[in-house]
């Protein structure tokens, strides 16, 4: 699969297994789930996409095309989704039957703003922004001689996970950052700032250098508060 399949996932027609024509909008999140195989074997799974009729999930157990495992989603509890394609660690599934409008709020407001949503960000930056993070987490975790295993298991996700926001691929919700940078020995505030892109970073010095001159102290001194 490319990479920009990661983000361009079709959906299948009830029944079907092969890639069709999309049916149902979907709404891209970063939500951390449950699933349970029917082997009774349970595995962490990062929902990347969803809709009423299936969701794209990532995970490090390597499922078979019409294998089904129940996936545990806010509001409607277990919920039983079959393989419709694998490419691993990414597979795309249906549900057995289709979830409501309520599910995919909670699902979404759980799992906060996925990879499409904007962030109040120039469309131009979201994905450098992404990228500009991972590869610093990725740095950070090669200097302390961690692996991606080391990670996934003190934050209690998959290797997948950590892995894609590495990469560029998804990004941590918000409310895990704070255990992230406990893991990876860095302040919370160093690790907020590598969200921001080096073009924000740059307009916010240019702006608090501007402020400072107009009311004649240091630049040092002017915080700015920007509310998303």
């Amino acid at each position: 699969m490319s990479g920009n399949a990661y983000l361009h996932t079709i959906e299948t027609a009830p029944g079907n297994t092969e890639p069709g024509a999309r049916r149902h909008p979907r709404r891209h999140l970063q939500l951390e789930a449950l699933g349970t195989l029917r082997s009774g074997a349970k595995t962490n799974v990062m929902v990347h996409n969803v809709s009423i009729t299936g969701l794209l999930l990532q995970t490090n157990i390597n499922l078979v095309t019409n294998e089904t495992l129940t996936v545990e989603l806010p509001e409607t509890g277990a919920v039983e989704a079959r393989v419709a394609w694998s490419s691993a660690p990414l597979f795309g599934c249906q549900f057995d039957r289709p979830i409501s409008e309520a599910t995919l709020s909670a699902m979404q407001l759980k799992g906060g703003p996925g990879l499409s949503e904007t962030n109040a960000l120039p469309t131009g930056l979201r994905q450098s922004s992404s990228a500009t993070m991972g590869k610093q987490l990725e740095q950070l975790r090669k200097k302390r001689g961690m692996t991606l295993a080391d990670v996934a298991g003190q934050l209690g996700v998959s290797k997948p996970t950590v892995w894609a926001w590495e990469k560029g691929k998804a990004r941590p919700v918000e409310s895990r950052l704070p255990d992230i940078a406990k893991a990876l020995d860095i302040s919370p505030q160093d690790l907020a700032a590598m969200a921001v892109p080096p073009a924000v970073n740059d307009l916010l010095e240019s702006s608090k250098r501007k402020i400072a001159d107009a009311f004649g102290t240091a630049p040092e001194k002017v915080r700015i508060m920007i509310e998303l």
